[in-house]
């Protein structure tokens, strides 16, 4: 598998291995040897909220499992894979896992959201099927789960070195926090995480007594910041997902606001830096992943993100975000795992096989991925952090 890990990435990435599912949205592998091979399943928002992002997984899936059947497969055999589209909702995403169980895969690659995870974790270890979630930040979401992983660092993680930084470059003494109380990451941003890091370094939280709150999809922020506005804060915190947070910062320029606004990784779903113009310049978040890795095989992933997502999104961001990362490699770890346990990949075997996935994922700690390392003790992804900020219509690495 080291071998097979590290095999030079083909600029030009076949789609063979792509047929459509019942949605021209939703492509996913041909239909594969099922007893020769190995199938994963995928359950992601292909529709809906979310489904900007989740079509970046979907091509850094669709890389991955090129690349490995382009290098000979896992010890010979293919790997296929079957998607099917949440749409965001964890009802949809509940069933998705229970279709995807029924039909013997291996693994799932998702689910996408936070809310998602929530119900499909329990299912999850119901079934003995492992998930690995792509998108759900929320501290303590994985903590307990057998099968449930996720592979992307929590927003606490996130939030500590981006604050710290925010507050040193904008001289912070003071902050308004904006909470959608709806979407639960966002809600745990605002309620949970920016309080409590803001008051540890020394800046004091002007909406703790009477916070300034709203619901995902809201369109009128007019009251929220006529409220933030007479409070005068240093800067503006967001518990928000990234198409709000478009909307609120608007907002707050259009009232004459000129403070500078911070967030986490849910800032980054959307296109809040190619649409914000000179509202969102300066604006500050976090990932676990940038377009000026290191590495060469980062390097090499955003070139052939570049060539790829194109043919089968004409509308995705010509650059990768950390989802996209994340779900790459998901695959590569799942295909590590198959190969190092040995598993059969027969109908038959798929209870043991799915065991021991499970358990080699556990112990997981060394991984050499564009954006990963494996999982901590709770299932959650040992990630490296980068503070991020807008300049002109793209994100930066601050530090």
């Amino acid at each position: 598998m080291k071998k097979l890990l590290s095999v030079v990435m083909a600029s030009c990435i076949a789609l063979s291995l792509c047929a459509c599912a019942a949605s021209p949205a939703a492509p996913t592998a041909a239909p594969a040897e099922t007893e020769s091979g190995y199938k994963l399943g995928v359950a992601i928002p292909l529709s809906g909220m979310g489904s900007s992002a989740a079509k970046m997984e979907l091509v850094g899936i669709t890389m991955a499992v090129n690349e490995i059947n382009e290098a000979g497969g896992i010890g010979g055999k293919k790997l296929s894979f079957e998607t099917v589209d949440t749409s965001g909702d964890p009802k949809e995403a509940s069933n998705a896992l229970r279709k995807l169980a029924s039909e013997n895969v291996l693994a799932v690659v998702g689910p996408h959201y936070t809310g998602e995870a929530e119900v499909c974790y329990p299912i999850g270890d119901e079934l003995g099927l492992v998930e690995i979630a792509l998108a759900c930040s929320m501290p303590g979401l994985s903590d307990g789960y057998q099968y449930g992983f996720r592979n992307i660092a929590t927003e606490d993680q996130i939030a500590e070195k981006v604050l710290k930084k925010w507050v040193e470059d904008y001289d912070i003494k003071t902050v308004a926090i904006i909470s959608d109380v709806k979407a639960a990451v966002a809600k745990s941003i605002g309620e949970d995480i920016l309080p409590g890091m803001f008051a540890d370094l020394g800046v004091e939280v002007l909406t703790l007594q009477s916070p300034v709150t709203y619901q995902t999809g809201d369109v009128d922020f007019s009251a929220q910041i006529t409220k933030v506005k007479a409070l005068e804060p240093d800067g503006i915190a967001l518990g928000s997902l990234a198409g709000d947070a478009l909307n609120i910062i608007a907002k707050a320029r259009e009232q004459g606001l000129k403070q500078p606004f911070v967030g986490t990784a849910p800032l980054l779903e959307g296109v809040l830096d190619k649409k914000g113009g000179e509202d969102t310049q300066g604006t500050y978040a976090g990932s676990a992943f940038c377009l000026t890795p290191e590495s060469e095989k980062a390097q090499k992933f955003i070139e052939d993100y570049r060539a790829l997502a194109p043919t089968m999104y004409a509308e995705v961001s010509s650059d990768p975000l950390h989802y996209c990362a994340n779900a790459y490699d998901a695959v590569y770890m799942i295909a590590e795992a198959i190969e190092k346990q040995g598993v059969s990949g027969a109908a038959a075997d798929v209870k043991t096989d799915r065991d021991l996935i499970r358990d080699y994922l556990a112990g997981l700690k060394d991984f050499d991925g564009v954006n990963s390392k494996g999982f901590d003790e709770n299932h959650s992804g040992i990630k490296d952090i980068y503070v991020l900020k807008i300049e002109g219509d793209q994100w930066v690495v601050v530090e």
